[in-house]
């Protein structure tokens, strides 16, 4: 009995043993797993967090990465195009152990905040029939507005003023629109004059009034401090001796589009801007033989507003040399291609010209057929349309008129010519209209005078 008790007693005993170490190594192997998801996680958030950091520095060069190794784990990043402004970004990390593969994914959603491509809001709201100026920026002397462009609350405004050393650049905080004037964050005078600014990401493109320098690349990373160390980039387009300035431009997908003013080369120039602060020409360009006023971008198609003959003309861009699709060439026209727009179900392009007493100076047309109008519209009194923002069916218009230069035309009958939505007019020139953007259900419109920028809404 003695000897069966120790039996027993042994056997208790082993048994005991056993599950404490089963016990002690499976704490082991838990442990040892969760630090490696840990470890895991950690890497799978670092993946958003530079995707996010990539972002905000250039929104549109957000793309997938192929997969890395990092030690024992396998990471990778997936974007996916939710919209113009939205990315969907995926991070992506795995790992192998004794057979088995494990992963933990995450996932968020970035948003160009710095210059969405929806920043107009096409729903109409508020009274649009009695539309009012909030809030404007002045300057102690009279001036020329050239070029607007809204990027979240800030404003970007290029002059070309008569004195040279006159400041030409500026960034106004326009984080209360009511405000009479509003302040300006910073500015500076690149001495050249400009005549149109886009954004994108830190940098903003604008064109100048100079022969040696058609365009220039500025740093805005810190808004509150402007100097002329901050231009990245002047690029010189023509040939020396070519007396042709900057005119216009167009950003899309980190590529610059750049109109020129008549030109013994070509005026209309494409740059890839991937790396802003080193842009390159791509193609030779396009011959116009005429200024080019405005430049509208639509996936591969160019549309441009030019001073030739030929006022209208659609080019091919999807490969390096731009290749002419269609044209409106109207007989003995007079009249100048000055302001496009187009709706976004691409039915209809609005066609605004510009330049003496001829009518007229409002057109529609079917994108696919330039050969013939689908309406005209007279202008009343013969000034022209110099900038248009389309808003669901309502056309919004700066123009030369006196006591009436902010117009809105209903444009819902594709077929008919427009008819006036506003009611009581409002005079926002204080001598002509110069660029203009839209933000929200706000307007920005750029003006000559010492009210250079005024932002209009609904009462």
């Amino acid at each position: 009995m003695s000897t069966l008790e120790l039996l027993i007693a042994f056997a208790i005993l082993t048994l005991a043993i056993a599950a404490v170490v089963l016990v002690i190594f499976g704490n082991q192997s838990l442990a040892i797993d969760t630090q490696t998801n840990i470890e895991a996680l950690s890497r799978a958030q670092a993946g958003l967090e530079s995707a996010r950091a990539a972002s905000r520095s250039d929104f549109a060069s957000l793309q997938s990465a192929v997969a890395t190794n990092d030690d024992m784990y396998t990471k990778s990043i997936t974007v996916t195009d939710i919209s113009l402004s939205t990315k969907q970004v995926t991070s992506y990390v795995s790992w192998s152990e004794g057979g088995l593969v494990s992963y933990v994914t995450l996932s968020t959603i970035l948003t160009d905040w710095l210059n969405p491509a929806n920043k107009c809001s096409p729903i109409i709201s508020g009274n649009w029939k009695k539309p009012q100026s909030l809030g404007y920026f002045d300057l102690p002397s009279i001036e020329d507005a050239t070029g607007v462009h809204v990027g979240g609350t800030k404003v970007y405004l290029t002059l070309n003023p008569s004195a040279p050393e006159t400041d030409d650049f500026y960034i106004v905080d326009a984080s209360d629109t009511s405000l009479k004037p509003m302040p300006e964050f910073s500015s500076f005078s690149t001495t050249y004059g400009l005549t149109d600014v886009v954004v994108s990401g830190l940098e903003a493109y604008v064109t100048a009034d100079s022969q040696v320098a058609q365009v220039l690349v500025i740093d805005i990373s810190d808004y509150t401090t402007l100097d002329p160390s901050k231009i990245e980039k002047k690029v010189d387009l023509t040939a020396l001796g070519d007396s042709a300035v900057g005119k216009t431009l167009a950003y899309a997908d980190e590529r610059l589009y750049v109109g020129l003013t008549k030109s013994s080369g070509k005026e209309f120039r494409v740059l890839d801007v991937s790396t802003p602060s080193s842009p390159l020409e791509i193609g030779s360009g396009y011959e116009i033989g005429a200024a080019v006023n405005e430049i509208l971008i639509d996936n591969d198609i160019a549309y441009l507003a030019t001073a030739s003959s030929t006022p209208l003309i659609v080019l091919d861009i999807s490969g390096p040399v731009p290749t002419p699709i269609d044209e409106y060439a109207p007989p003995l026209s007079v009249l100048f291609g000055q302001s496009l727009a187009r709706n976004s179900d691409n039915t209809r392009l609005y066609f605004g010209r510009t330049g003496g007493n001829a009518n007229p100076k409002l057109l529609a047309f079917d994108p696919a057929d330039l050969s013939t109008p689908a309406w005209t519209m007279n202008m009343s009194k013969n000034s022209g349309v110099y900038t248009m923002t389309l808003r669901s069916n309502f056309l919004f218009m700066t123009t030369a008129d006196p006591d009436d230069s902010l117009q809105i035309w209903d444009v819902s009958s594709p077929s008919s010519p427009p008819t006036r939505f506003d009611t009581d007019p409002l005079n926002i020139q204080q001598d002509s209209t110069a660029g203009a953007d839209c933000a929200g259900n706000l307007l920005y419109v750029g003006q000559h005078g010492q009210r250079v920028l005024q932002i209009i809404g609904p009462s």
